[in-house]
Formats: structure tokens, C-alpha cells, sequence
């Protein structure tokens, strides 16, 4: 599991690599790979700018390479230049890190060496090698962004495409279709290709852009909150048949929007603000908006109803999860229950 100290803020890195603040080795590693694309280019134009002439660049990343074509690189004297780039990709630092340690502890002032790792390549920082690549040297879990980076890139994003997007639509995206900016690029491309007027809006997103199973179920919820009860089972009907998810998996995300929705209704009797949810986690501290969904739509529920939904899904998971019966047939049944519990139950 990545530490703290592994977590990657890219605005905070590249103004390190403008001032020319440069470590002697990276090591990237996470699920982001567009964005540890981006950064090894960024370092590659900090340590060698435009240079390419094959003395100071190198790059591994197939797999005929070893330590010893490694090793080569990393000691070869810059030529025309003040300093030398070695890039190794997918290179096991777990399992032959360890024969690169006398490299490690001593790389040349003129080279700099970046390490990026696949998205499912986690290291293990309990061994000698890797152990002194953190204490010395950067790493980076590069992984999801913080709304607000997110936010911002999208904007420079759609900027690219000749639209420009508000920050509520910008949000919206970020929900309907996730954190990835690997998944957000072609929905940014087909959003913006898509419409015609020179905004984008929230209703754009909602029409255009590719729905994760998690939105589409919070959307339902909202839905039977507001007693749009024809409009909530049309899109389980959809959910279901789309296949994105199946049943156990939408039950699990129902129960966490219920369990939400109470936190909100235990929240507004305690005399706390909808900001309380982000304090403690409920939703994310950076997204404030969905704290206010939530508040609006634990209205018209009672603490009694919301404990009974929480209760009515947990017996349908155990049945699901027991064989009990046929999936889909559990969750219908449980859904035919949630619309039923709207009672227009607002605190006083």
C-alpha cells in the first residue's frame, strides 16, 4: 500500500521541474497513465529540453533489456550536453532491484533515471532497493487527482477542443464518468464534438457523456426521492439490461447512497451543515455538491424509513450472496419496496 509521502500533486511537481528542482531518480508508479505520460515527458524536457541525438536520451521499454544495459546507460558520459536521461519502463525493481543497488546509492551527478511502472505494478518498499529509492529519491503513486486539479484540467481539456465548460458541468463529468483522466479523454473528445454551442453544460454531460454504474444509481436514488417513481424503475430496467453492473454490484452501490442519505438526516438533526458530510468523509472533502444533493434529498425521507430501506438491503445482499434465489429477481423486489418509503418527512 502506497504511504503518504508517495502521493503526487502534479501542479506542486512541475513547478519543481520549471525551477529546475530535479531528483536523481523517479520512480512512477499507479493507476494513472496518462498522467505518469505526461509527467516523464515533462521531466524529459526539464533534463534534456529538445535533445534526442542518442547520447543523451535512453529509453527501455520492451523487454530486451537487463541490469547490465541498464547500468551502461545510467554511467555513459552526456556527449554534446551537460546532462543525461535514462527511461526504463516496466523494469521489476522487486525482482532485480537488488542488483542495481550499488547503482542506486551512486548514480553520476549528470543523469537522471525514471522508473514507470504499469498500472497493476505495485513495489515493495520492504526491500533494501526500493526502500532507499523512497528515502532518497522521488516516488509518485500517481493515481486520481484532487477535484479541483481535475476540474481545471478538464477546463485546459476542453479549451483544446474549442469549447469551454462551466465548473458545475465540469463536476458533472467527473461523477457521471469518473476520476481517470484516462477514461475522461474520450469522453471530453465526444462531449465536445457533440455540441454544437460554444458551453458546455451539466445537461450536455448528462447526455452525451458515458455513465459509470455509481451515477446512474445516485440519479435513481435522486429520483425516488423526489417521487419520480416511473422514471427510478426505468432506469433500473436500463441498468439491468445494459449489464454494466450486475446485480450484487448495484445493490452494494444502493445501500452506500442510502447509508449516505442517513449520515445526511443523523447530520441535519445533530444541528450540522451538509459541509459536516466532506469533514467525515461521507462524500469527498472536494466535493461539497454532492454534500448538498444529499441534504436536499434526505428530505423526504424519516430517520424510521431511511434505518428500514438500510435494513430491507442488507437482508436482500445476504440473500443474493446465500443463493437464496435469482439476482435480479432480489434486487426488483427490494426496489419495489424503496418506492414506497418517499413520505415527504422534512425536519422541523
Amino acid at each position: 500500500m502506497a504511504d503518504k509521502k508517495d502521493l503526487f500533486v502534479y501542479s506542486d511537481e512541475k513547478r519543481k521541474l520549471r525551477s529546475q528542482i530535479l531528483s536523481r531518480l523517479y520512480l512512477l508508479y499507479g493507476p494513472e497513465e496518462y498522467l505518469k505520460e505526461v509527467f516523464t515527458e515533462d521531466i524529459r524536457k526539464a533534463v534534456i529540453a529538445d535533445m534526442d541525438d542518442g547520447f543523451s536520451y535512453k529509453k527501455f521499454c520492451d523487454t530486451d533489456f537487463g541490469v547490465t544495459e541498464i547500468i551502461e546507460a545510467v554511467n555513459a558520459f552526456p556527449f554534446l550536453s551537460d546532462h543525461t536521461l535514462v527511461e526504463i519502463h516496466d523494469f521489476d525493481l522487486n525482482k532485480y532491484g537488488e542488483q542495481l543497488y550499488s547503482l542506486i546509492i551512486d548514480i553520476p551527478d549528470y543523469c537522471t533515471v525514471v522508473f514507470v511502472q504499469n498500472s497493476e505494478y505495485t513495489p515493495d518498499f520492504r526491500l533494501r532497493s526500493n526502500k532507499y529509492i523512497r528515502e532518497h529519491y522521488a516516488v509518485f503513486n500517481i493515481s486520481v487527482q484532487s477535484q479541483s486539479d481535475l476540474k481545471h484540467w478538464i477546463i485546459r481539456r476542453f479549451a483544446a477542443e474549442g469549447k469551454t465548460i462551466d465548473n458545475e458541468a465540469a463536476e458533472q463529468l467527473i461523477f457521471v464518468s469518473g476520476s481517470s483522466m484516462n477514461g475522461l479523454i474520450p469522453e471530453i473528445i465526444k462531449i465536445a464534438s457533440a455540441v454544437k454551442a460554444e458551453t458546455v453544460r451539466s445537461d450536455d454531460v448528462v447526455k452525451y457523456a458515458h455513465h459509470l454504474p455509481e451515477a446512474d444509481v445516485f440519479e435513481m436514488v435522486e429520483c425516488l426521492s423526489q417521487g419520480k417513481k416511473h422514471a427510478a424503475v426505468r432506469m433500473l430496467a436500463e441498468l439491468l439490461d445494459s449489464k454494466s453492473a450486475d446485480p450484487i454490484q448495484l445493490l452494494s452501490i444502493l445501500s452506500s447512497q442510502y447509508k449516505r442519505l442517513y449520515a445526511a438526516k443523523t447530520a441535519r438533526k445533530e444541528n450540522r451543515g451538509y459541509e459536516w458530510l466532506a469533514a467525515s468523509e461521507v462524500v469527498r472533502q472536494d466535493q461539497l455538491w454532492l454534500a448538498k444533493k444529499l441534504f436536499n434529498m434526505r428530505i423526504n425521507y424519516s430517520s424510521e424509513q431511511l434505518e428500514k430501506i438500510i435494513c430491507i438491503l442488507s437482508d436482500a445482499d445476504y440473500s443474493m450472496k446465500t443463493g437464496k434465489g435469482d439476482n435480479n429477481d432480489i434486487l426488483k423486489e427490494a426496489f419495489i419496496f424503496l418506492t414506497g418509503e418517499v413520505s415527504n418527512a422534512e425536519d422541523r
